[in-house]
């Protein structure tokens, strides 16, 4: 059965299930219970253009940080409940349902493509740096070390500095209060293994 998804308002800090306030939150309604996920929401001063102009879509790096962002939430949301909900329908809802405009979406369907198509390699790689077993890992951050995962194996004319930073980005604004710190050190040691030309290299020039 296909999950219902819909966009709520955070009312409070203190609700446990973000850290977040005032940010809109994807609600993932299953039979068995809801999930929420911040959800980030353009600015309509900042983004709107003047009558009658066609509204910037940013740049390119702006558009992958969204896109990175946008591939950590389908997989947060297809994470909950794998067997039921095809990836393919969760990528479709996110390009009909939300602002895609800003999103580089060649890149957020390759992102999250190549997850589920090497699902079981990356969470090996994963579980190989972290100090926990990956059912324990906060499934935000699980989330986004399987989108790092991913850029470091399929986008190797990404620099590996700003694939590990942009995962510590989005890590920063979804993940737990320190959530960051911790995919920051597993995202560099994915990074030393799957770019270990490229890696130490970057080293002998520091």
């Amino acid at each position: 059965m296909l999950c219902e998804v819909t966009l709520s308002p955070i009312l409070s800090r203190s609700d446990p299930r973000t850290n977040v306030r005032g940010q809109d939150t994807l609600c993932i309604s299953y039979p068995h219970g809801s999930y929420l996920l911040p959800v980030t929401s353009p600015d309509p001063k900042k983004t709107s253009a003047p009558e009658g102009e066609k509204p910037a879509r940013g740049s390119l790096a702006k558009r992958r940080r969204n896109a990175r962002q946008k591939a950590m939430q389908a997989l947060y949301q297809w994470d909950f409940d794998p067997a039921s909900a095809s990836i393919e329908n969760i990528v479709q809802q996110f390009c009909d349902l939300q602002n895609m405009d800003r999103v580089d979406t060649d890149f957020f369907r390759e992102l999250v493509t190549h997850v589920t198509a090497n699902l079981s390699d990356i969470d090996n790689s994963i579980v190989s740096f972290a100090d926990r077993e990956l059912a324990e890992l906060d499934p935000v951050e699980r989330a986004v070390l399987r989108v790092t995962c991913a850029e470091l194996r399929c986008r190797p004319d990404i620099p590996y500095r700003v694939v590990v930073n942009e995962a510590v980005e989005v890590a920063r604004v979804f993940g737990a209060e320190d959530g960051y710190k911790f995919v920051n050190g597993v995202a560099d040691k994915l990074a030393a293994e799957l770019r270990a030309v490229e890696y130490r290299h970057s080293d002998k020039q520091e």
